[in-house]
């Protein structure tokens, strides 16, 4: 399960380590550009990858055993719909070496549009946007 926090003009991704029943706490992995006490009281968040949250038309849920659970849109056909199941996070990826002076320079994109692309959590858990 992620808690996506809306923070200002950006975003974080939280991965969720656990969470206490008794006291409602959250317990994250990794560490945060923005601490949780420092919230504001109606801060807004939403959750991802949680199968009871799957109440509304839209809203899918994929399983790590690769079911993936959605449920239509009113008036959807599903028989028709397209549908994608992104298997990349990235589409170019472009380095230099820059200790090595090696620099990636005089590169222009023009008409190029990407979709479809997955979104992976880092290893350290979370990630701004």
């Amino acid at each position: 399960m992620t808690v996506v926090v809306y923070h200002s003009w950006e975003i974080s991704r939280h991965r969720v380590a656990s969470v206490d029943a008794e006291t409602g706490a959250v317990i994250t992995t990794g560490g945060h550009t923005w601490r949780f006490l420092e919230w504001a009281p109606n801060q807004r968040y939403h959750l991802e990858s949680l199968l009871a949250a799957l109440d509304e038309p839209g809203e899918w849920f994929l399983s790590r055993d690769g079911t993936l659970y959605y449920k239509p849109l009113p008036g959807e056909d599903m028989g028709r719909a397209q549908v994608y199941a992104p298997v990349t996070d990235s589409f170019i990826r472009i380095e230099g070496k820059p200790e090595e002076g090696k620099w990636v320079e005089h590169i222009a994109f023009k008409g190029l549009t990407f979709r479809h692309a997955q979104y992976v959590l880092p290893p350290q858990g979370h990630g701004d946007w």
